[in-house]
């Protein structure tokens, strides 16, 4: 999942890859004992399960849908609408058998054909998925996903009857439960669909649920909507909350007034508000398994130049980034795969630590002698770049520190272009951009959920970035290695060594966001990876 939006909640972390459920002593109630009252920093785009491109229409279609598993707690993933799965002795072949009391929100019942469906759609670049890299290993998954092959039915998955779903794989992937989580792998009823057309996903009307919740109230551009129990989920006695309402809120200022007044029960923080938020009995922080990073267009000018980029990455001073802009709500990044994602076998240690270089340091005048090299090779005195992101707040200071960063390169000027997030995410999937400013958390908890990005071809490689040596090492991790865990990790491990020297990316740092949560609200399910927020047993009191 991409982009900067940095919603989190709040208790204390003991590891990153744990589930964390919110549980506190009473404070006064709000007005509406029975509505949970929620904020999120970006405007809803989709509740197409195969084209949601960002952090809030994933975190609303996980509530409104689920796959064959859902996250549990502690990290650990749990059945969904499966029941039981068998494995062929070669690891290659997963059979599923889904319960039988499954229901789409319209009253259809919800069966194998269903899976098929969606994942084919997923894979179909019409659909343009960003989560189709997930689906790679999946015999027939990478011809349909670069347009080789247009015959869906090629694809590794089959509805051997209404309740039994057959998965074909290239290779073993002991990791798949924690894949199949993700929102690319929802079921998706063909029927509906279809008679939607254009329109599916983009009103909570031409949307369809099989999750704990129904959408309600969003028409595909307001900042207000609903989450409502739904009566046809198979397990809807265990859903606790009835509604829980959603609004956008982009200005930071707005948001922490809401809090203040009784009007929200969460909202996250800038840096100045946390200041004098953190006594606030309400003050909450949370690591993520999330990337910020700036993102280079490779194709563009100057920046197709190696020594070009480096000298961005090492004039950028992301200590201070972390200390003073986000005000300490973060950590210094290396590697671009998070701190805390996986232990590297071979010696215990965090991927993070093994694998970082030096080339991710503060090197300023390393930076200049590089940048100088690069308008040198171009026939270039001076530069002018465009670094594109979100207009929240949050966003925009960022922006504006990281222009101030690079423009410590002589010859370079930077402009900071701040736009409504759906504009963003659509100029930065059709690679119109210079440079911008995004992020990305993992589908699930391992380096190759974050690697994956990178492949050549990859939709999410919308800097157009490719490296011989790169796809290798993945696909080595995905093939030939993918049952020996060291040498996997050594393989994933190389691949983010050479992201880190040959920069498609410069990663800034690995956030904690800062929110305030109303310590009336228990139960919310937090997630370090995937959706962020369950809140199937969400209670206010």
């Amino acid at each position: 999942m991409n982009h900067t939006h940095k919603t989190v909640a709040a208790v204390a972390v003991t590891t990153l890859f744990s589930t964390l459920v919110l549980g506190f002593q009473a404070t006064p109630a709000l007005a509406d004992a029975k509505t949970i009252n929620w904020t999120q920093s970006s405007d809803l785009m989709t509740m197409d399960p195969s084209q949601a491109a960002d952090v809030s229409s994933s975190q609303l279609i996980s509530q409104a849908g689920q796959g064959l598993y859902r996250m549990g707690k502690n990290g650990d993933v749990k059945f969904a609408d499966a029941k039981s799965v068998e494995t062929s002795k070669d690891g290659k072949t997963w059979t599923f058998k889904l319960r039988t009391d499954l229901k789409w929100s319209n009253g259809d019942p919800v069966t194998a054909q269903d899976y098929v469906y969606g994942w084919q759609r997923t894979a179909d670049p019409k659909n343009e998925s960003t989560s189709a890299s997930l689906m790679t290993n999946m015999v027939g998954a990478n011809d349909l996903i670069s347009g080789k092959v247009t015959d869906s039915n090629t694809l590794g998955v089959k509805a051997l009857d209404d309740h039994t779903l057959q998965v074909s794989l290239l290779t073993p992937e002991p990791i798949l439960p924690q894949v199949l989580v993700g929102t690319a792998f929802y079921p998706q009823n063909k029927a509906f669909v279809e008679k939607a057309g254009d329109k599916y996903g983009t009103t909570a009307d031409d949307s369809l649920s099989n999750g704990p919740f129904v959408l309600k109230g969003w028409n595909g551009s307001n900042k207000a909507y609903d989450l409502v129990k739904n009566p046809d989920y198979a397990d809807a006695k265990k859903v606790k909350p009835n509604k829980v309402a959603f609004q956008t809120v982009t200005d930071s200022t707005t948001g922490y007034n809401l809090y203040q007044s009784g009007k929200v029960d969460f909202t996250t923080l800038t840096a100045t508000q946390v200041k004098t938020a953190k006594e606030n009995k309400n003050f909450r922080e949370l690591k993520s398994a999330r990337t910020e990073y700036l993102a280079f267009n490779v194709k563009k000018g100057v920046l197709a130049s190696k020594d070009a980029r480096q000298a961005m990455q090492y004039v950028i001073d992301k200590e201070t980034m972390v200390k003073r802009v986000v005000t300490g709500s973060g950590a210094n990044s290396t590697t671009f795969t998070p701190m805390d994602v996986a232990k590297d076998p071979k010696t215990g240690k965090d991927f993070a630590d093994v694998y970082k270089t030096n080339f991710t340091s503060y090197n300023k005048k390393k930076a200049q002698t590089l940048w100088y090299k690069a308008l040198k090779a171009s026939g270039q005195k001076a530069v002018k770049l465009t670094l594109l992101t979100d207009n929240d707040d949050g966003s925009k200071t960022q922006a504006q520190f990281l222009q101030s960063q690079l423009q410590k390169l002589d010859g370079l000027q930077v402009t900071v272009k701040s736009e409504p997030k759906p504009a963003r995410v659509k100029n930065m999937l059709s690679s119109n951009f210079d440079m911008v400013l995004t992020g990305w958390s993992g589908d699930y908890a391992d380096p190759l959920s974050y690697l994956g990005l990178w492949t050549t071809g990859a939709k999410m490689d919308f800097g157009q970035w490719s490296n011989k040596d790169y796809d290798a090492a993945v696909h080595a991790a995905q093939s030939t290695d993918a049952l020996d865990k060291t040498k996997r990790m050594s393989d994933l491990g190389k691949a983010d060594q050479v992201y880190q020297e040959d920069v498609p990316a410069v990663t800034l740092y690995y956030p904690a966001s800062a929110t305030l949560f109303n310590k009336e609200v228990t139960g919310v399910q937090v997630n370090t990876v995937g959706a962020q927020f369950d809140f199937t047993k969400a209670v206010k009191k």
